[in-house]
């Protein structure tokens, strides 16, 4: 998306089909819980989904047959002078630290019916079966008064999950930096009042009327931000945050930090601790740059008491749209705060077939339990990866996590570090899922 707000092009992210009409390519894209079919004008940057378009691999001799001419290279002296690498990047890499959790591990031997009356004996011991959320995450922050700051969170249209995460992060850090913090409001259906936005952090609204496309949000805050100088901005890290995120960063020159998972203020700096070498440490990266921006994954900020309510001060802006990115359908395939929210979770990995996935939903109404899966699961097309749990995926913090046939390499394992009890079923003794798994 950096590239495309430099260059001045449209962009297209998870793109899976594409049909080309002279200067309009028809779209299909797979994004974070639905399917986007779309119109976009050319020139235009489009990102392929991953390992979704077939052929996910081709073979050496598939490669060999596409006419080399048809495929440019072009090398850093191509491009000019620079500056290249660290020294043209406004972030940087500081510390690391282990993700490590300390599990029990304990395992069941014996007759299955024996291991399952003991699975459930420490399950309740451990509290692992109520449905209230565990986690003890803290209240919004109060306003603070006469700031010298200010932060401003993005708020994608239907997710208010993400709002209420971003927004009482936001609201920690403004604390500390005494800001004030701005919610920054596209158009939508069914937007979110003044009040509750202020109940979850937020000290002024901004709307944004008749545009909710990436590009349009993106021109809208770029230029707005000048006259604010805001300390940092926040975004979700979806298809839409991602490409609002980066085409602001580009025209702001602005540090941008992609997938956080965790936020802290060092002195005058935000840090954004990020997955790094397959999700087993954290990074701390911290942004050069009077603006420092980043995106945060959905579900891995806690949800914070809301403050009292109160009437924040509100503003209105109409946008104008450049019209070359036009959704054509939008097909709604699932809720992104569905795993986020729920306090009981199912994963299944390839172990288990699709056929077979309606034997489970005994166990999921029983524990009224969502279902997540891994990435070759999704990969395969067997669930949406919306369900996807891993460092790829989502990130979850039921309060029980049940592993069914899953092998639990690292970088699913990785979004479950979260979870309060993880009791993993498998028939080898030897499976890594063992490795992160309490029972």
């Amino acid at each position: 998306p950096e590239l495309a707000e430099l260059l001045g092009y449209p962009f297209a992210s998870a793109v899976r089909t594409l049909d080309l009409d002279d200067d309009v390519i028809r779209i299909g894209c797979e994004h974070d819980d639905a399917w986007v079919e779309a119109e976009i004008t050319l020139p235009a940057i489009l990102a392929t989904a991953e390992r979704l378009c077939s052929p996910a691999k081709a073979d050496p001799e598939d490669r060999a047959a596409v006419e080399p001419e048809k495929i440019s290279v072009l090398t850093a002296a191509d491009l000019g002078e620079g500056p290249w690498g660290q020294a043209g990047s406004p972030t940087w890499v500081g510390e690391t630290k282990v993700l490590d959790v300390d599990r029990a591990q304990q395992m069941l031997e014996g007759p299955l019916t024996e291991q399952i009356a003991e699975a459930l004996a420490i399950l309740k011991d451990r509290n692992a079966l109520v449905s209230e959320s565990q986690t003890s995450a803290g209240a919004v922050a109060p306003s603070v008064a006469n700031p010298s700051e200010s932060i401003v969170v993005l708020l994608e249209p239907g997710r208010e999950g993400s709002a209420q995460e971003l927004l009482g992060a936001a609201s920690q850090i403004a604390s500390q930096i005494t800001a004030s913090v701005t919610a920054i409001q596209p158009d939508s259906t069914d937007p979110i009042t003044p009040e509750t936005l202020a109940a979850w952090g937020a000290d002024h609204i901004v709307n944004l009327q008749h545009s909710v496309v990436a590009e349009d949000v993106a021109k809208f805050v770029a230029d707005w931000c000048p006259n604010s100088g805001p300390w940092s901005i926040l975004a979700p890290s979806t298809s839409w945050g991602r490409e609002v995120a980066s085409r602001v960063a580009a025209r702001l020159g602005a540090g941008l930090t992609g997938d956080a998972i965790e936020l802290e203020v060092d002195g005058d700096k935000l840090v954004s601790w990020k997955p790094a070498f397959g999700g087993r440490l954290v990074a701390a990266i911290r942004a050069s740059s009077p603006t420092q921006m980043v995106t945060v994954r959905p579900g891995v900020l806690p949800r914070l008491t809301p403050r009292k309510a109160s009437v924040p001060s509100v503003e209105t802006h109409t946008m104008e749209s450049k019209s070359r990115f036009r959704i054509v359908e939008h097909q709604q395939n699932d809720q992104l705060d569905a795993l986020a929210l729920a306090t009981r979770v199912v994963g299944i990995g390839q172990g288990i077939a699709p056929e077979d996935y309606d034997k489970l939903d005994s166990l999921l109404q029983v524990l009224q339990a969502e279902l997540a899966t891994t990435r070759k699961v999704t990969d395969k097309g067997w669930l949406p990866h919306s369900r996807q749990v891993g460092i790829t995926g989502r990130s979850i913090s039921p309060n029980l996590y049940i592993a069914l046939a899953i092998g639990g390499k690292f970088n699913h394992s990785c979004g479950i570090q979260a979870s309060g009890t993880v009791l993993a079923v498998n028939s080898d003794p030897k499976a890594p899922i063992f490795d992160y798994a309490d029972i």
